[in-house]
């Protein structure tokens, strides 16, 4: 279905992200939750499984209920748009709320995260 050479966009892996409302880029552990259709960041690996520590974005109108998101963690908007950029090697998120996510991926890794996106954005 995704075309992939790696699970690392759905195990996670630590990324540098940073989002429009943080002053400074941070090392976050990052997955995407394909079920859920969703994009989670936390602190470290072991949030993954207990993710309601961490922050999400949906990456679309979900049909998860707005009762079940809760254990998804808090979120932070859907997503609106993604582009991956040429010059670092990341990829951009824009969200419904205005607001951009950047995540500095590895790259060996980018490709991965941005088939996995296209997808199911």
């Amino acid at each position: 279905l995704f075309g992939i050479s790696s699970t690392a966009v759905f195990d996670g892996e630590m990324i540098k992200k940073k989002f429009s409302k943080d002053f400074m880029v941070k090392e976050s552990f990052v997955w995407i939750n394909p079920s859920a259709r969703s994009i989670h960041w936390a602190k470290s690996a072991t949030d993954k499984l207990d993710p309601k520590h961490s922050k999400f974005l949906l990456l679309k109108k979900s049909t998860v209920p707005e009762a079940a998101q809760i254990k998804l963690g808090e979120k932070k908007g859907v997503v609106k748009g993604v582009m991956k950029m040429p010059h670092n090697g990341g990829i951009m998120i824009s969200t419904d709320e205005g607001e951009f996510l950047e995540l500095k991926i590895p790259p060996e890794s980018v490709a991965n995260w941005a088939q996995v996106l296209r997808v199911l954005v």
